[in-house]
Formats: C-alpha cells, sequence, structure tokens
C-alpha cells in the first residue's frame, strides 16, 4: 500500500499527507491523554493509519483535479460516518474508553485535510507555486488542444506558461531551452496527434538533460482524469508502460478480497433483499431474480443475477437493447432499486461462484460485446480481468446507453486494468457507497 501511495502521489501530494499524518497523529495523542483516558500506543497508530486510508480513498490528497465545495462536503460526511463507527466499534471491544466527546473529537479529526488543503490552495496561487509546464505540440492537432484544456479547466497542480508550435527550426533553436531555465519550467508535455516527420527530439533530449522533465500527453491526460485515451493511444504505449502487472499473488489476494467483501454484502443486505423480493412479487408479474447472459473473462460467457427491475419478456421483440436513464420499460420499484444499486446485490453469487469479481468492469452481453470490439479500439483488452459488481467506470460515469458512452467507460476500464490493486479497489467501493448515497445509481 505504501508502494501504491509513493508511486501515485506528486511531491507536493506527498507533503500534504506527511503534513496530516503528523497533526492527525499528535491530535489523537493529545486528545486521548486531556480530554479522556489515555488510549493503548498502538490503537493511536493504527488509527493515524486507518484515517490517512479513509482519506486518501475519499481524494483529499487528491491535487490532480479542482475540487468543489459540494466534493469536499461529501468526502467530509463519508470519513465522519466511517471513523465514527470504527472508533464506536472499538468502545465495543473495549479497546479504548468512549464519552459522548468522541463525536467532537472524529468531527475535529476528519477536519485536519480540507482544512490543509484550503491552506495549500490559498498558498499555491498567493506565491505561485504552481508546476510551471509548457505544451510542444501544434495549433492544428487534436492532442494540443486537448492538454491546454485539461490544464486549464482540471489540474490545480500545474500552470500553463506557452503552448511551443512545432517547426523545422525547433531543434536547432537553443534559446528556447534557455528561456524554459529563465522560467523554471518543470516540465514539458508532448501533444502530436501524429509525431512522424516532426519529432523534436534534439530539443526534448536538451531540455531532459538540462533537468526539464519530459512527458507524453497520454501520462497528463491519465494522471489528471483517471483514465486511458484509448482513441489517441499506439500499442506501444499499452506495452512498454508500466502497470498491467497481475501477479499470482494479486490474483490470490483478490479472490480472498471478492469471497470476503461478497459475503459480508450479502449478510448485511438481507433484509434489504428479502424487502425487495417481496415488492417486486407485489409490484408486476414474473420472477424475483432475472437471469441475463453476460461475457467474462476471456470471453467465457455466464448468467448473471439481478433482482428483477424490468417489466418480464420487454426483450422478446425487440431483441437486446441498451438500457438508458428513465427507461420506459423499468417498473415502480425497479426504478427505485437501479437507483440504489440494490438491484445488483445477487451479484454476489457470481462472485462466489467465481464468473465475478467484487471490483472490475462491468460485464457486457455477448451481442454488443461483438458490436463494442468493432467500433472501439482495445475493447476486447477489458477482458483480461473478471468483471465486476462495481468499477472505475461505474463510480465516474454515468449510466451508459451508446457507442459513446461505452468508450468513454472503456476509457477508465482500461485504466483500472493498469493500475490494478486491493488499494484501488477499496477505494472504488468507498467512492461507490459515495454514489449510492448520493442517490446518483447507475
Amino acid at each position: 500500500m505504501t508502494k501504491y501511495l509513493y508511486n501515485n502521489f506528486t511531491l507536493k501530494e506527498r507533503f500534504l499527507f506527511i503534513i496530516n499524518s503528523f497533526l492527525i497523529f499528535s491530535f489523537i495523542i493529545f486528545f486521548s491523554n486531556h480530554i479522556i483516558f489515555p488510549w493503548p500506543f498502538p490503537y493511536i497508530i493504527f488509527l493515524t493509519i486507518f484515517c490517512q486510508i479513509i482519506f486518501t480513498m475519499v481524494d483529499f490528497y487528491n491535487l490532480k483535479f479542482k475540487i468543489t465545495a459540494f466534493q469536499i462536503l461529501i468526502r467530509f460526511t463519508i470519513s465522519f460516518v466511517v471513523l465514527s463507527s470504527v472508533v464506536i466499534l472499538s468502545s465495543y471491544l473495549s479497546i479504548l474508553s468512549i464519552s459522548p466527546s468522541i463525536y467532537l473529537f472524529t468531527l475535529t479529526l476528519v477536519l485536519i485535510p480540507p482544512a490543509i488543503r484550503s491552506i495549500y490552495s490559498i498558498s499555491i496561487n498567493r506565491f505561485d507555486l504552481y508546476d510551471r509546464v509548457v505544451i510542444v505540440g501544434k495549433y492544428s492537432h487534436s492532442s494540443t488542444n486537448f492538454a491546454k484544456n485539461i490544464i486549464l479547466n482540471s489540474s490545480s497542480i500545474y500552470k500553463l506558461l506557452n503552448i511551443i508550435e512545432v517547426n523545422e527550426e525547433l531543434d536547432q533553436n537553443k534559446a528556447v531551452i534557455n528561456t524554459l531555465l529563465e522560467k523554471k519550467v518543470k516540465k514539458i508535455i508532448l501533444a502530436l496527434d501524429d509525431r512522424r516527420g516532426i519529432f523534436p527530439s534534439s530539443f526534448l533530449l536538451e531540455a531532459k538533460m538540462q533537468g526539464i522533465e519530459v512527458t507524453d500527453f497520454n501520462d497528463l491526460y491519465e494522471d489528471v482524469t483517471g483514465k486511458i485515451a484509448v482513441e489517441k493511444i499506439r500499442p506501444s504505449y499499452l506495452i512498454f508502460s508500466n502497470g498491467f502487472k497481475v501477479t499470482p499473488f494479486k490474483k490470490i489476494m483478490k479472490r480472498l478480497f471478492d469471497i470476503i467483501f461478497s459475503l459480508l454484502l450479502l449478510i448485511i443486505t438481507l433484509p434489504v433483499c428479502l424487502i425487495t423480493a417481496l415488492l417486486i412479487k407485489i409490484d408486476s408479474k414474473g420472477p424475483i431474480i432475472y437471469k441475463q447472459l453476460r461475457v467474462g473473462k476471456g470471453g467465457k460467457e455466464y448468467y448473471l443475477f439481478k433482482f428483477r427491475s424490468m417489466h418480464n419478456n420487454v426483450e422478446s421483440k425487440s431483441g437486446p437493447v441498451w438500457a438508458k436513464e428513465n427507461d420506459p420499460r423499468v417498473t415502480m420499484v425497479g426504478a427505485i432499486i437501479r437507483k440504489l444499486r440494490i438491484d445488483e446485490i445477487p451479484q454476489v453469487l457470481n462472485v462466489l461462484k467465481g464468473d465475478m469479481s467484487f471490483v472490475g468492469p462491468r460485464p457486457e452481453r455477448p451481442h454488443f460485446v461483438n458490436e463494442l470490439k468493432n467500433q472501439i479500439p482495445y475493447y476486447t483488452q477489458r477482458l483480461v480481468v473478471k468483471p465486476g459488481i462495481t468499477g472505475w467506470a461505474a463510480v465516474k460515469y454515468k449510466y451508459g446507453s451508446s457507442i459513446e458512452d461505452a468508450i468513454e467507460k472503456m476509457q477508465y476500464d482500461l485504466y483500472y486494468i493498469k493500475h490494478l490493486s486491493l488499494f484501488l479497489d477499496l477505494s472504488i467501493i468507498f467512492h461507490t457507497i459515495k454514489v449510492v448515497t448520493t442517490g446518483k445509481g447507475l
């Protein structure tokens, strides 16, 4: 987990992480010694680590994108609920003494990350502490304009100083390098749709030797958006980039993770499932559990289980049709359980059978897979892992009902496969809780 944080945090994000770790640890010790009875030191260490895991999962330390006041409120609420639950559970297990002031403690604790982030945002604007970058490209290329828009509209790390137009003189123009050094440019982003015949190798090599970081547009896009631009990348990018490593140990740990979380979900939601089954039976004719053919890992087909949310046999005449928001085929009860994702709960049976994982790309039907693999680059690569009940695309993007939506979700799926880890799976589960509690649904 530490390796994951180190590799995925920028220098500024690591600095915020370390500062917050010190403040959280100090506050817990102060509260323990001065407000209530002293807590065991191992528990203080555990609580500090647990806090940082939660705050990282809800993206308090992610400076790669701008964050709104509403998003901060959502992250604050989730952190408060989870940490309060852990502290209260600890009291029942007699790990620590509990008192009403524990809620004030938790409230103050979860205020630390947004407060530090606010101070960071004020400081970075006041003292111009942004990472200064330039784009090397051509105004006529979509990648150049795309990179410009990402930096200007999404990132809270970079400050775009200029766009350097690629031409025949650039490789021989030493003055440009000197100007970049004078302006303390930290990074050059190469953003060209096609590099053949115009790749400024000498210029980029000289910049690299002078200590300026040189990165590809695809890396910027991936870092800031959390997805991979499938329509712009070349096969070499996937072949030579870091990631896409699924070791035997990862497979074993992911399987244990799937079984544990599936059983927990099944036990916790059992009363909800019983009530849902009764309401479905009262609401409309047809089976309670709906069985549908889907494509799993390696293209293997299997039957997926869901609570029925549509009228029975709605596709008997039309054949497979994209589901969409406000779908007229959905029943009254179905609209509610789809919104809250309750209809997905029976898929824990697929996970326990081994057809699915708890987290992964959402499974598609054979008809759509055959259609999409001919229209979306690298689409079959999403079949190298098991599909999931929830996934990176499911929590980052709206309900898909078109080819365009499938392309967008594929970009998130490819990012997930590249960075697959238990930590990312846990982060997705927390994002799923956030999506469900805010009523966004699938």
